[in-house]
Formats: C-alpha cells, sequence, structure tokens
C-alpha cells in the first residue's frame, strides 16, 4: 500500500471533484467578476435531464432533517484548513518507522488537514461523540465571533436566526449537538473508502437525530445496522421507574462495495 502524502502536501479533494465536474460539465461550471467559483444549476441539471423542459425544479415540500444553522454547519466541514500539524519526534516512539499517527487537538480541525492526505484511503472508523447529556462532560464551544457573524450573514440568514444560531453556541440543545455532529461526519464520509464503513456510539438521547443525520450524509441505503449493547446488568430505577439499560453502535457502510468478510 503506497504511503499517504504528508498531511497539507497533497492536493485538496476539492480541487479533484472541481476538475471533475468541469471534465464531464463544463457548461454548469462558472466563474464570476470575483473569481469565485459558482455551480450552475440549471446547467447541470439540463445536462443531466434534457428532455425536462422545466429545466431545475426546486421541491418546496419533502422529507428531511432542518434545524436552525444547518447551513453554517454544512459550511463550517469545508472551510480552508487554519491550523498545521506540528510533528513531537522527541515524543513519539519510533518515529521513523511507525505506521501510528496521533493527533491531539480539536477534531474538527483534525479532519480538515486528514482530509487533504487520505481522501478516500481509510476503511474503517470508529468515532464515540459526547451524548448531549448533562453527564458526559462535554461543553460546545462558544465562542461566537464576529467573523462568524459575517459567514452566517453571507449564507442569507434572517437577523433572528442569527441570534438563535449564536444562543445555540455552548448551549446543550439538539440543533446545536447536530451542527456540532453534521460537519464531522460529511468529512468522515469524505475520509472512507468505496469500501468503508463507520461505526458511531450513541445513546438515546440523539440516537434518533443521529439516524436521520447520518441518512442524510451517507444515504439511507447505506444504513447496515444499529447495534444494541446491553451497558448495564445491574437493574437500577431512574425518576420514571425505567431504567436504562442499552445503548446502541450505529453503522453505515460508505457504499455497497462494503463487504463485512474482507
Amino acid at each position: 500500500m503506497p504511503k499517504p502524502q504528508p498531511i497539507l502536501n497533497a492536493p485538496t479533494p476539492d480541487q479533484h471533484k472541481l476538475e471533475v465536474l468541469r471534465q464531464h460539465f463544463p457548461q454548469a461550471v462558472e466563474t464570476d467578476p470575483q473569481g469565485r467559483i459558482r455551480i450552475n444549476a440549471a446547467a447541470l441539471q439540463l445536462a443531466l435531464d434534457p428532455g425536462n423542459p422545466a429545466g431545475l425544479q426546486v421541491e418546496e415540500d419533502g422529507y428531511e432533517l432542518r434545524w436552525v444553522g444547518k447551513r453554517e454547519a454544512y459550511h463550517s466541514a469545508f472551510v480552508p484548513v487554519q491550523k498545521i500539524v506540528s510533528p513531537l519526534p522527541g515524543d513519539s516512539k519510533h518515529w521513523d518507522r511507525t505506521g501510528n499517527l496521533l493527533i491531539k487537538g480539536d477534531n474538527l480541525d483534525a479532519l480538515r488537514l486528514l482530509r487533504h492526505s487520505y481522501f478516500e484511503k481509510i476503511k474503517l472508523i470508529y468515532i464515540d461523540p459526547p451524548y448531549n447529556t448533562q453527564s458526559d462532560g462535554f461543553i460546545y464551544r462558544d465562542d461566537f465571533s464576529a467573523k462568524q457573524s459575517e459567514v452566517l450573514a453571507q449564507l442569507g440568514y434572517a437577523a433572528e436566526n442569527m441570534d438563535y444560531i449564536k444562543n445555540i453556541y455552548g448551549a446543550r440543545t439538539h440543533s446545536g449537538w447536530l451542527s456540532f455532529m453534521y460537519p464531522r461526519l460529511l468529512l468522515a464520509k469524505d475520509l472512507l473508502r468505496d469500501d468503508g464503513v463507520i461505526f458511531i456510539s450513541i445513546d438515546d438521547n440523539e440516537q434518533a437525530q443521529l439516524k436521520l443525520l447520518c441518512d442524510e450524509v451517507f444515504g439511507q441505503e447505506n444504513f447496515v445496522a444499529s447495534v444494541i449493547w446491553h451497558k448495564r446488568y445491574a437493574a437500577s430505577n431512574d425518576s420514571i421507574g425505567i431504567p436504562s439499560m442499552h445503548d446502541y453502535v450505529l453503522v453505515y457502510q460508505k457504499s455497497q462495495k462494503f463487504n463485512r468478510f474482507l
């Protein structure tokens, strides 16, 4: 197996995707006067379905998971990387020959960095995210900055929605938790090989929301299983008299190429 290129030295996956789009659908890729890339959705729709005289159709109603802050969460997954990886050979064992890599830092920053060199190269991912409970000891970011306010305005948020998004920073709400998970799952999907698989631990508090979010990110057809594991054997009734005895592991494949025997 070829050794991955050093982090930050490999071409970005975005550049590769843009070149593929230009190669197959040049009429759909435009550049505005400021030099920014724009995708002409109507031209893309026409290229894919020339028999449709109506062109691009927008559905007013549909089944989807929605929350205030979703666009900002998506945007945060793909902003330019602002951090670097600083190697520490003195704190490492067998630096010159190990095949392992441990990155300490914010996991969103780490995923953005890894995406450069490990795009579609990972066979298996396991994550144990915060369960969004009072006992998980996790603190959401509460450093909402003026620059982020500018980003929200550019993404088209109304003033009242911008205030709501600012308020969920640091709050244990479903919207705040989904905004935390969404960019990390998008980046995890980009890291997986076509035959890759991801395992995600969760409990009852966010299991339903996580299932819907993963259906959107990985595709409902790529849901493999919801593994129920027995976390407690001694009964201890809670305030409503029903003990919580089980947690879950959601399993999603990247595509139909996944084979659990290989």
